[in-house]
């Protein structure tokens, strides 16, 4: 949705934030399959599509696109989902880091940004990000979570648990929201 609404209204949203999310116009209920090939130029010409005469606003849009490595197809991918087990809460292996991947590409394509820079540690090595700039200035990340599944990396420094934190809560490892507004306020490229 986050995708959706930064395509529909670029000139609105100074900046989108996306945590293991399917491209613009994917069926969202297919996230958990595989990504088709032809994801990237589909989701492009839908953005594109969405944004209609706003589309100039992209150029000082920004976005940041987080994953988990734990997740579907990560580099540390390593518990599948299922009802039964509530031994791994954070750490589900659900959605293809592929989707992440893509939404990377597809913004850079939509933001005419360059490659993606080296990878830096954050939040005292609980995670990595790397940035994609136009004209010196960030304009696009990749954050990758660190021993973090398909999950919102709440950072509250308790243990991961499925009774006090849900399943669906890395509550150890990296505070996404604290990390994401800071992210957001030093890149914002319409502040005056």
């Amino acid at each position: 949705l986050s995708l959706v609404l930064g395509c529909m209204a670029p000139d609105l949203y100074d900046g989108v934030g996306v945590i293991a999310g399917p491209s613009v116009g994917s069926a969202q209920s297919g996230a958990t399959g595989f990504v088709p090939d032809i994801n990237v130029d589909d989701a492009i010409k839908e953005c594109n599509a969405l944004a209609g005469d706003k589309s100039s606003s992209f150029a000082t849009q920004v976005a940041i696109i987080a994953y988990g490595d734990m997740d579907k197809n990560g580099p540390d991918a390593g518990f599948p989902y299922n009802g039964e087990d509530i031994n791994h809460p954070g750490q589900y292996a659900v959605v293809s880091v592929n989707w992440s991947d893509d939404n990377i590409r597809i913004l850079r394509s939509i933001y005419g940004d360059s490659t993606l820079g080296a990878a830096i540690n954050i939040q005292s090595n609980m995670g990595v990000e790397r940035d994609a700039t136009t004209n010196g200035r960030t304009q696009l990340a990749e954050l990758v979570f660190f021993n973090v599944g398909h999950a919102w990396p709440a950072g509250t420094g308790q243990p991961n648990s499925a009774k006090s934190g849900g399943l669906w809560m890395a509550q150890s490892g990296l505070n996404y929201p604290q990390y994401i507004a800071g992210w957001f306020l030093r890149n914002n490229l319409r502040a005056k």
